[in-house]
């Protein structure tokens, strides 16, 4: 049937009754799909804010079947943008739909959370007040679902407190009234609870919570979960409480936990805790800074250090990325400080020495990422002026000492990174290379120098290539050609080509010869005098 005719007053009645009343299977999804066309588009819209669909689309929120609930609430949805808000209040659907996030079907749960969460959002759009759309009843009702007792209700009590975190995130308006009904206790008392899982769900939660202002005041301790005097207080702030968990995690990791702590706790939440502070170092300066107030750093590189001397590659590599966030995301004072507060720490230069030499089996494949943060961390402090200068000795003496027990592949695995298609593995792995040329008293430069890959790289070009890769072969070319033991090792096609990028007039396509021209590379895969992995 065409559209027009599913529109039909008569029609689309008894499409909606109909909706309750099939069973499940062939005839339900048939009556699913039309009242979908009749309600499609612009033109369905409209027939979704008469007073026949208002009165029967609510209706369908208490239906039997599953797929009956889902499209009742996917139409609500719809009408929870600041256009149509005021009609989906006038009717207290929001009330009704808190209630379904219990319902035994995810989608329909999911679905139910995602309409509430869009009203809040649209409150200030609609230009209506916050109480009137998030009423007394519907976050009463949200923290009695979050409140719920018993394991099996856990399901209920997160996907309440995700509801809640979105309410509280769309505005100061919705964070104030949640804090009023004691709503953001409830997401806090998740993190101290003794439950493990739970305690996962609810890092998910409060990084989410954290990332307005207003919630990284509460994460931080400076505000309240809730304006009652007598409500329940946290025991500490919850990125304390956090940072404190992956102390002791490293003690854990260590092999020395803490009394009354259970080490199978401590190997479930090492990694995603690490987690938690880099995605929120790189959550916006305000965030960085409240982890180097909070001395993040201090614990991170205990429990990175631990999984190195544990030769557990992948929890190192949760905390080496923590490290590099830490270290290079921020206002301009969060990560100097930060930086100053991990290469202070002898565990930290230990930790990335033996990830840098590669010499374990179970770290070698971290010889790549440690390099890649050992040079985000030096251009930070290189970029810090005198507040770095004491950071970036320690980082120079770092790659000094590591470096030069390296394999050869290092540089050709750089240069793989650098011609890739992803713009920040590009400029990264280029810094890297820039890094391995200069950090290591000429070694590195005759890496670099040996390795036809890599050279073929930098002097070659193209119009897509971003530009801060671009100035990275400049600097690198420039960096080679003032090294005497990697000079040493190039032809004069090469060193020609080499100047010609230093100088900022590289061709686009091929290379230059010494008399000029443009001329095909030599074989890049040519063995090379002293590269032993070549030769072999």
């Amino acid at each position: 049937a065409p559209p027009a005719h599913l529109r039909d007053p008569e029609t689309l009645e008894w499409l909606l009754v109909q909706l309750g009343l099939v069973p499940q299977g062939r005839v339900l999804e048939d009556v699913r799909f039309l009242v979908e066309a009749a309600l499609d588009g612009h033109e369905g819209l409209a027939v979704l804010r008469s007073e026949l669909a208002l009165k029967y689309i609510p209706l369908g929120l208490d239906a039997a079947l599953a797929p009956a609930r889902r499209l009742a609430v996917d139409q609500l949805t719809r009408l929870a943008s600041p256009a149509d808000l005021g009609a989906l209040v006038a009717g207290d659907a929001l009330l009704r739909v808190s209630r379904l996030l219990c319902d035994e079907d995810t989608g329909v749960a999911q679905a139910a959370g995602s309409c509430i969460a869009t009203a809040a959002r649209s409150c200030e759009g609609a230009q209506m007040a916050v109480d009137s759309v998030l009423s007394p009843p519907l976050l009463t009702e949200l923290v009695a679902l979050a409140d719920r007792p018993g394991a099996s209700a856990s399901t209920v009590r997160v996907r309440a407190l995700h509801t809640v975190v979105q309410i509280a995130s769309a505005s100061e308006s919705c964070f104030l009234a949640c804090e009023a009904v004691g709503a953001l206790t409830m997401v806090q008392k998740a993190w101290f609870t003794e439950d493990t899982l739970e305690r996962l769900s609810a890092l998910e939660l409060l990084l989410e919570l954290g990332e307005s202002p207003q919630g990284l005041a509460l994460l931080d301790g400076e505000r309240s979960a809730s304006a009652a005097a007598d409500a329940w207080a946290a025991p500490s702030p919850p990125l304390s409480s956090i940072l404190d968990v992956i102390s002791r995690c490293g003690e854990a990791v260590a092999g020395h936990p803490p009394p009354g702590v259970d080490p199978l706790e401590g190997m479930l939440l090492a990694a995603p805790t690490l987690a938690f502070v880099t995605r929120l170092a790189t959550a916006g300066p305000a965030h960085a800074g409240a982890l180097a107030k909070r001395g993040a750093a201090g614990p991170v590189v205990r429990l990175l250090s631990a999984a190195v001397e544990a030769g557990d590659a992948d929890l190192a590599a949760s905390g080496l990325m923590a490290v590099r966030s830490l270290g290079t995301v921020g206002t301009a004072h969060a990560p100097v400080t930060n930086l100053a507060a991990l290469t202070g720490d002898q565990g930290l230069l230990d930790a990335m020495s033996a990830m840098l030499e590669g010499e374990r089996a179970a770290l070698r494949r971290l010889r790549v990422p440690a390099m890649d943060a050992l040079a985000a961390l030096t251009l930070t402090a290189s970029g810090a002026g005198a507040a770095g200068e004491e950071s970036l000795r320690k980082l120079d003496a770092l790659a000094a000492g590591a470096l030069p027990r390296g394999s050869w592949a290092l540089a050709r695995t750089l240069v793989d990174a650098a011609a890739s298609t992803a713009d920040d593995t590009q400029a990264s792995s280029a810094a890297q290379l820039m890094l391995v040329a200069t950090a290591s008293h000429a070694v590195g430069a005759e890496r670099v120098a040996a390795c036809a890959q890599a050279i073929e790289w930098v002097t070659a070009s193209s119009p897509s290539e971003p530009t801060a890769v671009a100035d990275r072969k400049r600097e690198l070319a420039d960096s080679l050609l003032r090294q005497p033991v990697a000079t040493a090792l190039l032809s004069p096609d090469q060193l020609t080509a080499l100047a010609t990028v230093a100088s900022g007039s590289q061709p686009l396509n091929g290379h230059v010869t010494h008399s000029g021209q443009m001329a095909a590379r030599p074989d890049a895969h040519a063995a090379v005098a002293g590269d032993t992995e070549h030769q072999a």
